[in-house]
């Protein structure tokens, strides 16, 4: 990195300016207060992926390297996670590991990080430019134990290929966050200040136009789940959602999209629809978590031209081989709900391999299914499927009460879908069978 010109560039001042306030955030609240006031973590979250954004001009500038400013967004949002941890305000899912690794190689452990910054700080001191540098407050920041917590929660993070390759540039990378002392740095409490400056909305949106990093795009959608008009979102949302990769933020960009009108949405669905990409292909989540959410979507349409389009591509994802059996029930469902039921063979055959491979969320979907296609036929299966259930408990697997209990659930699903297909049962503990109700 180009040392001067990246210490003087005001992007960068203001990237630092975050960085040291952020070791003292949240600000206490006044004494006139008797309850903390709510702390805008999210759009916080979103402030540091801003500023970290308007550095983006240094790298074409050659000024910063793209690993570089990759390693300045890692330990920036790590901070604010240790701020997070520190008040215990972390939500329950991180993207980050926040526990030390005890099996890191030695040179990665806090106290060798400790000696390596010490190292790094002496070999730039010989350079003409850090010569005059390095004052006992500057040194004593880059050594300070949030730096070192930091750096051995980094170490875990890149794993042993990229620890090898970029750890002497983090080591810089700390360094450069804290040096020089800034003059024009600012308190915890005017980081309040520079959030207001911003709409929620509208910085969420830019975020998710802009960035790539997926802890500020979970930001960006917790903020716009509150929004009550999501039109306006729209092209972020559409972006986040066509892009490849991702697929949990994708899901939840998806569930978004209820919000938002038919008209709006269902070009973004049919792209979803018509796509290739098997469902349990690998990226951030399967591919079936978002073709499933993207039919949830769209059971609930309302207009009946939209329903009419859909319904081929429906047909047509049914008798895909690259669709989970999860979303062809799905499709079913929705074909069904509007009017054309069908499929019971592939519905039971997926209720069949459900229980088989004990997948439950599998083999409620199929139940549902069940209920809206009220077709007459399925109702022996499913009497067949509660016997066989009941024969199969043997005296051993009954005195193991994990086979008993893990049966209990699927024994009441397949007991209220025959409820409502009319053709209610009851247990009779003298002939120990299921009977229909008011059987003499």
């Amino acid at each position: 990195m180009q040392w001067e010109a990246l210490l003087a560039d005001p992007a960068w001042q203001d990237v630092q300016s975050l960085w040291r306030a952020l070791a003292d955030w949240p600000p206490k609240s006044e004494p006139t207060h008797t309850e903390p006031l709510p702390v805008p973590w999210e759009q916080l979250r979103l402030l540091l992926e801003y500023a970290l954004l308007a550095l983006q001009p240094l790298v074409l500038k050659q000024v910063l390297s793209a690993q570089a400013l990759e390693n300045v967004r890692i330990l920036l949002h790590l901070r604010l996670d240790r701020r997070l941890v520190s008040t215990q305000a972390r939500p329950p899912s991180s993207p980050y590991q926040l526990q030390p690794d005890p099996y890191l190689r030695p040179q990665y452990h806090r106290y060798h990080a400790l000696q390596a910054l010490e190292q790094q700080i002496k070999a730039l001191k010989q350079g003409p430019f850090f010569m005059q540098r390095f004052s006992m407050a500057e040194t004593q920041n880059i050594l300070e134990d949030l730096n070192l917590d930091l750096l051995e929660i980094y170490a875990h993070l890149l794993g042993p290929e990229a620890r090898e390759n970029h750890w002497p540039m983090i080591l810089e990378t700390i360094i450069a966050l804290e040096l020089p002392l800034a003059e024009n740095g600012i308190s915890p409490a005017q980081i309040e200040l520079k959030i207001a400056q911003f709409a929620p909305l509208a910085l969420a949106e830019d975020i998710l136009m802009r960035s790539r990093f997926s802890g500020a795009l979970r930001a960006a959608l917790s903020i716009l789940k509150e929004a009550q008009n999501l039109s306006q979102a729209l092209p972020a949302l559409r972006r986040l959602v066509l892009s490849p990769g991702q697929h949990s933020l994708t899901t939840t960009a998806l569930g978004l999209l209820k919000k938002i009108s038919e008209v709006e949405v269902w070009e973004i669905l049919c792209s979803l629809l018509v796509e290739t990409i098997p469902d349990s292909h690998q990226a951030e989540g399967a591919f079936g978590q978002v073709r499933c959410a993207a039919l949830d979507v769209l059971s609930q349409f309302q207009n009946h031209e939209y329903q009419t389009l859909a319904g081929p591509l429906l047909r047509a994802g049914i008798h895909a081989s690259y669709w989970s059996n999860l979303s062809r029930l799905k499709a079913i469902q929705i074909l069904a709900k509007w009017g054309h039921p069908g499929y019971l063979e592939e519905v039971i055959g997926a209720l069949r391999s459900a229980l088989a491979q004990d997948h439950r969320e599998e083999m409620e979907v199929a139940l549902e299914t069940l209920k809206t296609l009220q077709d007459p036929r399925s109702i022996p299966i499913l009497v067949e499927l509660l016997r066989h259930l009941s024969r199969s408990d043997t005296v051993l697997e009954n005195l193991r009460q994990a086979f008993h209990s893990d049966r209990t659930p699927i024994q009441e699903g397949l007991l209220k879908t025959l409820k409502v297909l009319g053709h209610p049962l009851s247990y009779d503990r003298v002939s120990q069978q299921w009977l229909p109700e008011n059987s003499p």
